[in-house]
């Protein structure tokens, strides 16, 4: 296991589910990661949006967030990041959901994370 950078939080999350993106290895996955234990404070509402196996989502959880609601396209991904928020003790505070299942009406949010391709941000915003 790596150290962490001076200044930094270290969060150690179990995790299960390689068969969804955002395994913690993934290169966006660790910029991600660098953001949060960066601008992530305690008490934040936090949205991941294109939450893949919701190790972001975990990781603001265990940095203090409130609650995270955690967004995928992919039912899997929603399915594994719950596992994963049992795993690591936060899935109390932890909201799992397909996209199409967010109405839009769950915000405001403090800090949003968006782990997807830039084009669909885009088509987003």
């Amino acid at each position: 296991m790596a150290e962490a950078p001076a200044g930094s939080v270290q969060v150690i999350i179990e995790s299960e589910g390689e068969r969804v993106f955002g395994a913690e290895g993934h290169h966006t996955t660790i910029l991600g990661l660098k953001y949060l234990n960066r601008y992530a404070k305690p008490g934040q509402k936090v949205l991941d949006y294109g939450t893949g196996t919701g190790i972001q989502a975990i990781a603001a959880l265990k940095l203090g967030a409130s609650s995270v609601l955690a967004v995928d396209i992919d039912h899997e991904a929603v399915d594994t990041t719950m596992e994963n928020g049992k795993l690591n003790g936060v899935a109390d505070r932890l909201d799992a959901r397909l996209a199409q299942n967010v109405d839009g009406t769950e915000g405001p949010f403090d800090l949003c994370i968006a782990n997807i391709l830039p084009g669909v941000l885009i088509d987003l915003a």
